[in-house]
């Protein structure tokens, strides 16, 4: 990310995924932004670079650099929904859909996809939820 966008006191999504939020971002040294990140059901504190980078080198990948803004997961009301929905998601134009399976993501065409073929079903808007993170993290399965 660029140094402009690491703000304290906001949210971001790791690249593995967790939540991040920053403290600091005027420390001195090399890693001067101080985080914690939600992980093995506890905060813990990390130092990341300017850009948001666990690690100094810039070729070194690492999952708790930062990758983007953190958007809550999307509120789905089960009981308003068949009970054989196995899941919910929604594509790169805004739609949810329902599945009986857990889709898999076809990010060429900003889809989900049911490799079985089996019943797929559209959420009308006013059912939908509410949600304006991206289609690739809308993904929500039925708690068991």
């Amino acid at each position: 990310m660029k140094p402009e966008e690491i703000i304290e006191g906001k949210f971001y999504r790791t690249r593995c995924g967790y939540k991040l939020e920053v403290y600091r971002t005027d420390r001195l040294g090399k890693l001067p932004v101080h985080a914690g990140v939600f992980f093995d059901e506890r905060w813990n504190i990390v130092s990341l670079t300017i850009e948001g980078k666990f690690r100094t080198e810039s070729e070194i990948i690492h999952n708790c650099d930062i990758m983007s803004i953190w958007t809550d997961p999307p509120v789905v009301d089960w009981i308003i929904l068949p009970k054989w929905t196995k899941a919910i998601a929604m594509d790169g134009d805004g739609d949810w859909y329902g599945f009986t399976i857990i889709p898999e993501k076809m990010s060429l065409t900003e889809i989900w996809n049911d490799p079985n073929d089996d019943y797929i079903f559209n959420i009308p808007p006013e059912y939908a939820p509410k949600y304006d993170g991206s289609w690739e993290e809308s993904l929500v399965i039925r708690p068991e």
